[in-house]
């Protein structure tokens, strides 16, 4: 019997615990690692020999640039060369993950719901620290609820906001899990339909198909490593926003 989900499942190369913790090494930590050497590795030999007429790799690095810094600027203004690094390396990681999902026998970082969330999480958690830093502890919260609110509503709506804000992490980091997952449980199920009937005959439908969603989910990991850092910056400029 085949199983899909075995693909998802990240085999522990090193055994670790950590003041009671596991912090084992998996196949998903070598995963994320090798993304960030990818990366280091592209825009370093990019810029090692800068010209004025560039080459294909600077100018692959120059437009990623330009281009995300445009379309940032309509959220973040001003703030957005402050953010930009951040923003953009948040990008460029989740983008080498979800790549590495296509690579056969590797394995995608992103979709393990245990990554997203801690992206999510460290997203939030910047940005409310941003907040903080320029309103103030007890401004920053009491902007949450609007002015000239009766005291009655209250108890109804600081649950409400409380809850609103708590389903940001969350909606970050299940959007990209799931879209992330079920990309690649689709390839999955293609290759599978092949192995199931051992036939010769059918053997090309599903590879079409593949060959198709694979396409698709090239898209995709562009797609969604752009969501996941255009919100990331939404929620950055509406912390550190003037009127909040």
């Amino acid at each position: 019997m085949i199983d899909i989900l075995e693909h998802f499942r990240a085999p522990v190369y090193y055994h670790l615990q950590l003041f009671g913790f596991d912090v084992s090494i998996t196949k998903a930590v070598v995963s994320m690692w090798v993304a960030v050497l990818l990366v280091f590795v592209f825009f370093r030999v990019a810029i090692s020999r800068l010209t004025m007429i560039p080459g294909k790799m600077q100018s692959l690095a120059e437009v990623s640039v330009e281009v995300m810094q445009e379309q940032l600027v309509d959220v973040m203004g001003h703030d957005t060369k402050k953010w930009f690094p951040f923003l953009f390396t948040l990008f460029l990681f989740i983008l080498a993950c979800n790549f590495s999902g296509l690579v056969p026998e590797w394995f995608s970082a992103t979709s393990n719901i245990n990554v997203t969330g801690a992206l999510a999480l460290m997203v939030i958690t910047i940005a409310t620290t941003a907040g903080i830093l320029k309103h103030g502890f007890f401004n920053y919260f009491k902007s949450f609820i609007p002015g000239g609110i009766p005291p009655a509503v209250l108890p109804l709506l600081i649950p409400i906001e409380i809850l609103s804000q708590l389903a940001r992490p969350f909606s970050l980091a299940v959007r990209l899990f799931a879209n992330v997952f079920a990309g690649h449980t689709v390839l999955l199920a293609f290759i599978s339909i092949i192995l199931v009937f051992k036939n010769i005959y059918i053997a090309p439908l599903p590879l079409i198909g593949h060959i198709l969603v694979s396409i698709l989910e090239v898209l995709f990991a562009f797609i969604q490593a752009y969501i996941f850092m255009f919100l990331s910056a939404v929620y950055v400029a509406e912390a550190t926003s003037e009127g909040h």
